[in-house]
């Protein structure tokens, strides 16, 4: 399939804009440096910008977004001088496929939950963020919006109901308040 330069730009901003949180909560794993895991996704996008005929069906595209971004990170910790990381590189390439394919489900994992944030009712949201990714007390939130505590807490419990309800719909099942929230930390 050939496409066009904008037509190319198009289809990468719109994976971009789908799946960067997720390539870059992948590579932050495999790197634990947040900077270069965000540039790691950075070219991650270019370099598939370059490979247009290889965006035709999205779940070959995905593969091909996590399998550009693991080969980045292994380029990454193999030009880093120090022999431990080098070290560390040649384990993880001789280790089987099984925690590659691990941190991409927990990306996609994270991806989802950011998603059902977004997608929860403003002040919802706004509530569910101050708390779990800012670290604002019951509190201060209430006095932030001039609200009382009890509606803080009533907000808080409905978004983490409705975000467990729609990843299990989702066929994310059993996830737990505290995953959630280290998920939603992480990144």
């Amino acid at each position: 399939m050939s496409f066009s330069k904008i037509e190319r730009l198009q289809v990468v901003k719109e994976l971009y804009d789908k799946h960067y949180r997720a390539i870059c909560y992948f590579a932050l794993n495999l790197i634990q440096d947040k900077a270069v895991a965000e540039d790691v996704a950075m070219d991650t996008f270019l370099s598939l910008l370059n490979q247009a005929e290889k965006l035709n069906q999205e779940i070959a595209t995905k593969s091909l977004l996590y399998s550009i971004a693991h080969n980045k990170c292994i380029d990454y910790i193999r030009k880093q001088s120090s022999k431990n990381n080098y070290a560390r590189c040649i384990e993880f390439d001789q280790e089987s496929e099984l925690p590659y394919v691990n941190e991409m489900i927990m990306a996609s994992v994270m991806q989802a939950i950011y998603e059902e944030i977004e997608q929860l009712p403003e002040q919802r949201k706004n509530i569910f963020k101050a708390i779990f990714l800012d670290g604002k007390s019951t509190t201060t939130i209430s006095n932030e919006l001039n609200i009382s505590r009890q509606t803080v807490l009533n907000q808080k419990s409905a978004a983490v109901h409705t975000i467990r309800q729609k990843l299990s719909k989702a066929g994310i099942k059993e996830l737990s308040l505290s995953v959630i929230i280290l998920l939603a930390i992480v990144n």
